[in-house]
């Protein structure tokens, strides 16, 4: 029996384009898994209520804001000192919550005179709801909105320290704020995630509209020319690439 010239091809070629249909389904289902997951890379809620007291605050008080959307978020609070009008409103970073960031950073604001308000956001410590970005901004805007009822007065400030200077710049675009802080900020965390993640050739099919919080706007745009003129970058750390900081 003469062998059919051109069956070794043939079978070759079958081999290859099933290689092919595999490599190819593979990437489809990783895509697909960063596409059902990609928030557990973003947020990290975690952690229960605690009293200020305990994290040796025992100056501040627990509050409760209700949100425009009906969540209920858990706030440390302290007035300004009696004469003093300026308040700071704190946003942390992630992962943690107010039992991690505060007794580091409330205690040189109270001695300063200054009133302070620190949120965690939804779904993070006693907060209720599940976070998104326009999940956290509203957080924010309520943050806000409670100092104003609770001291008309007020010149607020805002203070964001990683993750919290995305909603840190979204609130300043929408509130007239007295003075905008952002330690450690990132111009996207799309941008951040490819700088500090192993390789990962599903990404830019996968990732659906990342977090943006108004994503490297050039100043006046995704905030006020007020809140624009007030900003300030301090204290970099790892969190941030140097580049990502410099689009901020």
């Amino acid at each position: 029996m003469v062998p059919r010239s051109g069956s070794p091809r043939l079978a070759a070629g079958k081999i290859l384009a099933a290689l092919l249909a595999l490599a190819a389904a593979g990437y489809l289902s990783l895509c697909g898994w960063f596409w059902l997951h990609q928030r557990e890379f973003q947020y990290t809620p975690r952690g229960t209520i605690t009293a200020p007291a305990a994290a040796g605050l025992p100056q501040f008080s627990t509050v409760e804001i209700v949100t425009e959307d009906a969540e209920r978020i858990v706030g440390w609070w302290k007035p300004p000192a009696a004469g003093r009008q300026g308040v700071v409103l704190y946003l942390h970073g992630t992962p943690g919550t107010l039992a991690d960031y505060c007794p580091y950073r409330a205690p040189d604001l109270d001695r300063a005179g200054l009133g302070v308000l620190a949120i965690d956001y939804r779904g993070y410590g006693g907060s209720t709801g599940v976070p998104t970005e326009t999940g956290i901004t509203r957080d924010a805007l309520a943050a806000f909105d409670f100092i104003r009822r609770e001291n008309p007065q007020a010149k607020i400030a805002v203070y964001g320290e990683s993750f919290g200077t995305g909603p840190a710049v979204a609130l300043a675009a929408k509130r007239p704020v007295a003075g905008l802080l952002l330690n450690a900020p990132f111009a996207s965390v799309l941008r951040l995630f490819e700088r500090s993640a192993p390789p990962n050739p599903a990404l830019p099919l996968a990732a659906r509209r990342p977090l943006r919080f108004g994503d490297a706007d050039p100043a006046g745009q995704g905030a006020g020319d007020d809140s624009a003129r007030h900003r300030r970058c301090q204290h970099p750390d790892r969190r941030g690439a140097p580049a990502l900081r410099r689009r901020v």
